[in-house]
């Protein structure tokens, strides 16, 4: 029943590459290898370097800080973040 959720949410070009795996943990795993931006390094050296870049320039300081605050947020999104279990 989850493997037929999983593969009713994608769309055909992308479900169609998952039809038969044999597990919803395997359709999972295939597409966040696929599809997934975490541990995208060149993305993320990209967005480092934009931030070192980034100057105020003309801009005024909430311009300036809006502009820092969505290149931080975008790093933050690459972050892969690992859950420890006791």
């Amino acid at each position: 029943m989850i493997m037929a959720w999983l593969w009713n949410s994608m769309v055909p070009e992308i479900s169609d590459t998952c039809m038969f795996l044999k597990s919803a943990k395997e359709i999972w795993e295939a597409a966040e290898q696929t599809y997934s931006k975490a541990k995208d390094v060149a993305q993320i050296y990209d967005v480092k370097v934009k931030t070192v870049a980034a100057k105020q320039g003309n801009k005024s300081v909430t311009e300036y800080a809006n502009q820092l605050k969505s290149l931080w947020m975008e790093l933050d999104h690459y972050r892969v973040i690992k859950a420890k279990s006791s």
